[in-house]
This record gives structure tokens, C-alpha cells and sequence, in this order.
């Protein structure tokens, strides 16, 4: 009879029910292989077989080998009834079992009966043709299969399909140990991957499927990362087993953290960054700046709930409606119609300037938005550059304007001296008798002034020139200020109209000096006095010198009685090429150098704007 079966069947074994005990009469080459490196173990039938059954299968097989649920079930007829279960030792294989009773005691009750295992080749079951297969498509989907056995007091064995070998760098086409090829897995595992590693198995032994995506180091390769999964099954008395399987995920790793240094680029420009779904009003958070909102803000959530905290707890109150209108979605398809982008400015609460960007992700067939990114970010420093270049540019523009003024002007300026000292000059050349003494001395008068103005206006030209190229000169010396002012007071005295008196006073003693440049000191104070006399018709001209007007400082004050500086020009007087008055002869220099002069002496001018009775300027040094 075992001829009979051993012929027709891969593995049986004839079981004694009563005893429980069983005898090997046929098995597998592998499982003989198997056991042949082991002690022999004292075991129940399921024990034996266990290790061959993969782990979904083992459970059920357990209840099918038990031997009182078995006896029960043969207690009077053959227990026919058979299970398929899938063979570890051949992927793609399934194997059916059955009981058959063997012989019965005299009350009819079974006493031994045969375990017998059929193992179906292609031809013999075409599910089998399917497994194989899922097998060929696991295999060029470069996915490794492994059943690892951890046992007590053994070295741990790891077996694999093709796929598996190569992945952990061992040709398939060379035999290897199941031990060797655990030590190629568990030495490819670095110190900072162990962590994660052990956690994984931990799981797996709690019964609990777990996958695990981890840096492994592979013999010719080098780094990799690598994803595994599998499930444990407890083997009583000896260990566990692990089915699962192992991939290679470098490139999908390294896309991923691409990912992430874009997003933690965009992290660094946004101050919030969502992705919003348009077609359900949902949105996920990449980026939420929390010092921003009063209460966290989840990770995702309704867009509408996104919305409301954004305009009430960050936009400024006029701002609020058009942060509103921004982020409605019933009108975004419309508004962004043929555009892939929308941009809102706005002040926050703190009057800071923000910006709201929508850049479309994709749309559906009919071209409306599915997908968009809702950025925020803080534009305060750019707006705040934008005005200072601004600016920039319109005084730039006003200076341009002023220096074409200013040549057009030039001519006239230059010329009116020149005629004048061509034309007294003429006149003192016609012969004695031609004009009186008086006359004379007038028209010399003339030339000299016409002299002096045409040199204060190259000079002014000239210090522009040096101050714009860094050259501006400055040579100290010990100076008596009293006599400058009275110097300077002279030359002014030529251009001063007759019904104004001129005079100057001092709180100083002639010998009073200081470390100074004293021809810088006079061009300020004649600019001053010529511009008083410029603008003052009737009255006075003060020239004032003060120790007391700025406790540790020298003032020096002109102060006329004319017609005085508007408060809309305060701010730009000391700006070049501005003039009070465009029919007054003079180029609009003069109190841009004299402003320059006081920064290289380290002091300053000033108009005094609490002064209501004309104008009064000062140099504090």
C-alpha cells in the first residue's frame, strides 16, 4: 500500500491518533534537506510541516493537523475532506492534504490514519499557471521575495527568489547558503538604519504587518534605500518565521527628497503655502506660519474654514474684503480664465505689506482649475526697496530736470557779468571829460561785482564738481572769526540795495579763534548774505555770531528782513538747483555747497523755520 501512495503522492505519513505520535513514510527532497542539518525535533505533525507553509496559510493548517480535532473527525467515517494551502519551498506552487483512515480499534473508532500531502505541477492545476505567473511579473517588477527564519539558539536563514539574491548583492545563478545569504542582508544594514530595522521586526512579531523604507548598503552599488514588508509567524518551541518582501526605492527616495528641498526652498519664500483641491474645497498645509494666526491651523481641513482665518486674522480691516474676493472659488475659474497665476497685495495688522499668489496646478478637460497653490508671502522689505528706488528715481528725474534748468540758465548767468564788465569797461575807455568821477567810480563799482559774481558761480561749479567726485578740499587753519564775518560782510555789501542796512554783531572777542577752514566759513557766509540780498528789498541784513545760541558750538546767523522762505520749500532749500524764485538771478548752488561745507567741517546749516519776520539761516560749527 505505501508503494501505492509514495507513487502517487509527494509527502504522507501514517499518524497514530492514540498516541498522537507520527511516522515520516514519504517527503519532500527539500523538506528531507531541511531536517537532515537539524536535530531531529520531537514535534506534532503541524510542527514539522509548519516551516514549509507560507505564513497567510498557517493558522488554518494548524487547525487541520490537530490531532483531537482530527480523531473527531474520523471517529466513525474517512475524513476525505481536503485544504489547499501555498508552499513556501516552491513559489507559485499549492499543495492539497487530506486524512485517510488508516486502520480502526473495535469499537470502530480510527486509530491511525494517513497524512498525505499533493503537490500540483502546470499541468495539474491550471491556478497553479496563474501563481507562476504573478511570480514572472513580481520578478521583472524587480520585487524580491524572502521567507527568513529567526529560531532560537540557530543561526538565522534567509531564503529568495532570484530578484531577492540579486538585491542583496548575491548572483542567483551561484548557490548560497540560507545563513549566507542573511549575513549579505543583515551586513549591507548601516548603524544609523539598525534603529528602524529592529523596530520593523519588533512589529512584525506582534503579528502585525509593517513596512519599513530604509538606507541599506549594497556590496557593488554602494548607498541604496530599500523598502520592506512582510508579516511574523510564532513558531511554538522555536522561533518565528518572516514572509515579506524587499525593494529598491533609490530613485523614488531621492525624487522624494528633491521634493522636500523644493518645498523647504518654498518654506523659506512663503510665509504659508497650501495645495488646494477646487473640486471638493479642501486644502493640505505644506507651510503655515503660526506666529500669524491666533490658533494652530490643521494640517488639512475645508478651504472655506482656511479662508475665514486668513482674512479676520490677517489682513487689516480695509483690506479685508478684497482678501475675501481673492479667495473665492465660485469666481475663481472666471477671474483666472486665461491666466495661470493671480496676485493680491495687502497691509496685515502690523502694516506690513503681504502677498497672496494662486498658481494653477492643472484643470480638467473643460479648462477648469482642479488644483492650485495658494502661497503667501511677505513682501514688506521689497515694497519698502520698491519706494526707496522710487523715490530715487524722482529725484533723479528732478535733478535732471534741475541741471538742464540750471544750463539753461547758465548762459544768462555767465553772460549778465560779462556784459556788465564789457560795458562799464567801454564806457571807462572813452576819452577824459566823457563821464564824471561819480561815474567812474560806479562803473568800477560795476566791474567788480560783475567780477565777483561771475567768480562765486565758477567756484560753485567747481565745489559741486569736487564734492561729486570725492575731492572736495578742505584746509584748517587757526581763523579770527570776527574778522571773517567782517570780511565776508564787505563783499556782501556790494550786492546789498540801498534801503537795506547791513550790519553785523558779535558775542566774541577779536582775538577769539578756532582750528578751522576760514575761506570755506566766508563762502558760506557771503552765500547767505547775497541771498538776503537777493531777496530783501527794504529793512535789514543781520550778521550774528553767538557762543550761546548752541552751548558748545559757534553760530553764525544771517537774518533778513525780506520776504521769507514758504514752509512747503523748508524741506528742499539746501537740495541743488533749488531757487526761491526763478526770476531772481543766481544758479541755485549756493546753499547745496554751503550745506556740503558744513558736513566736511563737521557742523550743519539750518533754516530757522520759527523765524516769521523774513528769513534766518544758520551755520552751528
Amino acid at each position: 500500500m505505501f508503494e501505492g501512495l509514495a507513487t502517487k503522492y509527494s509527502s504522507f505519513c501514517l499518524v497514530d491518533l492514540v498516541n498522537r505520535e507520527f511516522e515520516i513514510i514519504k517527503t519532500e527532497k527539500s523538506i528531507s534537506d531541511y531536517y537532515k542539518n537539524k536535530a531531529e525535533a520531537d514535534c506534532a505533525l503541524s510542527q514539522y510541516f509548519l516551516p514549509f507553509i507560507t505564513v497567510t496559510n498557517h493558522q488554518m493548517f494548524c487547525e487541520y493537523t490537530d490531532y483531537k480535532s482530527v480523531a473527531n473527525k474520523l471517529r466513525h467515517d474517512d475524513f476525505t475532506q481536503t485544504i489547499t494551502v501555498n508552499s513556501r519551498l516552491h513559489i507559485g506552487v499549492t499543495c492539497d492534504m487530506e486524512w485517510r483512515i488508516a486502520s480502526r480499534n473495535e469499537k470502530g473508532e480510527a486509530t491511525r490514519a494517513f497524512f498525505i500531502v499533493k503537490k500540483y505541477n502546470k499541468e495539474e492545476n491550471k491556478f497553479n499557471k496563474t501563481l507562476r505567473e504573478v511570480h514572472d511579473i513580481v520578478e521583472a517588477a524587480w520585487l524580491g521575495i524572502y521567507y527568513m527564519e529567526l529560531f532560537h539558539n540557530e543561526l538565522p536563514h534567509l531564503k529568495g527568489n532570484d530578484t531577492m539574491m540579486r538585491l542583496i548583492g548575491l548572483d542567483p545563478s551561484v548557490p548560497h547558503s540560507e545563513e549566507e545569504a542573511y549575513e549579505a542582508w543583515f551586513k549591507g544594514i548601516p548603524p544609523e538604519s539598525m534603529p528602524s530595522v529592529n523596530a520593523s521586526l519588533q512589529k512584525m512579531m506582534q503579528g502585525k504587518h509593517d513596512e519599513n523604507t530604509y538606507k541599506w548598503i549594497h556590496p557593488e552599488l554602494g548607498e541604496r534605500y530599500v523598502r520592506c514588508g512582510g508579516l511574523a509567524q510564532l513558531i511554538p518551541g522555536k522561533g518565528y518565521i518572516i514572509m515579506g518582501y524587499h525593494t529598491d526605492v533609490t530613485d523614488q527616495v531621492l525624487r522624494e527628497k528633491e521634493n522636500s528641498l523644493v518645498v523647504n526652498a518654498l518654506a523659506d519664500t512663503y510665509r504659508c503655502l497650501y495645495y488646494v483641491d477646487n473640486k471638493s474645497h479642501s486644502y493640505t498645509s505644506y507651510v503655515t506660519n503660526s506666529s500669524l494666526f491666533p490658533e494652530e491651523i490643521p494640517g488639512a481641513g475645508d478651504f472655506e474654514a482656511l479662508k475665514t482665518l486668513l482674512c479676520h486674522n490677517l489682513a487689516k480691516e480695509d483690506f479685508e474684503a478684497k482678501v475675501k474676493d481673492f479667495l473665492d472659488l465660485g469666481t475663481l475659474d472666471k477671474r483666472i480664465a486665461y491666466k495661470n497665476r493671480l496676485a493680491l497685495q495687502f497691509l496685515d495688522n502690523e502694516d506690513k505689506w503681504n502677498e497672496l499668489k494662486i498658481i494653477i496646478s492643472d484643470r480638467d478637460s473643460k479648462g477648469n482649475v482642479s488644483h492650485f497653490i495658494l502661497g503667501l508671502n511677505d513682501i514688506d522689505t521689497q515694497k519698502q526697496i520698491e519706494a526707496r528706488i522710487h523715490n530715487e528715481l524722482k529725484r533723479s528725474r528732478e535733478a535732471i530736470t534741475l541741471r538742464t534748468t540750471l544750463l539753461q540758465n547758465m548762459s544768462h548767468e555767465i553772460r549778465t557779468p560779462l556784459n556788465a564788465m564789457f560795458g562799464f569797461s567801454q564806457l571807462l575807455s572813452q576819452p577824459e571829460g566823457f563821464i564824471s568821477d561819480k561815474e567812474k567810480d560806479e562803473y568800477i563799482k560795476y566791474i567788480h561785482n560783475s567780477f565777483n559774481m561771475l567768480s562765486m558761480l565758477i567756484d560753485d561749479i567747481l565745489d559741486i564738481s569736487d564734492d561729486e567726485h570725492g575731492q572736495f578740499r578742505i584746509n584748517k587753519a587757526q581763523v579770527a572769526v570776527n574778522e571773517i564775518c567782517r570780511s565776508s560782510l564787505q563783499i556782501a555789501d556790494i550786492r546789498c540795495p540801498d534801503k537795506v542796512r547791513l550790519y553785523f554783531t558779535t558775542e566774541l572777542d577779536d582775538s577769539y579763534s578756532i582750528e578751522s577752514d576760514g575761506r570755506r566759513i566766508q563762502q558760506v557766509l557771503i552765500n547767505f548774505l547775497t541771498n538776503a540780498c537777493k531777496h530783501t528789498s527794504d529793512g535789514e541784513i543781520h550778521l550774528h555770531l553767538s557762543k550761546t545760541e548752541n552751548p558748545g558750538h559757534l553760530t553764525f546767523s544771517v537774518t533778513d528782513t525780506g520776504c521769507g522762505v514758504p514752509p512747503e520749500m523748508s524741506q528742499d532749500i539746501f537740495e541743488r538747483f533749488k531757487k526761491l524764485d526763478n526770476m531772481v538771478q543766481g544758479s541755485g548752488l549756493g546753499l547745496n555747497i554751503c550745506s556740503v561745507i558744513a558736513e566736511n567741517l563737521n557742523g550743519s546749516v539750518k533754516l530757522d523755520t520759527s523765524y516769521t519776520g523774513g528769513a534766518r539761516f544758520l551755520l552751528i560749527l
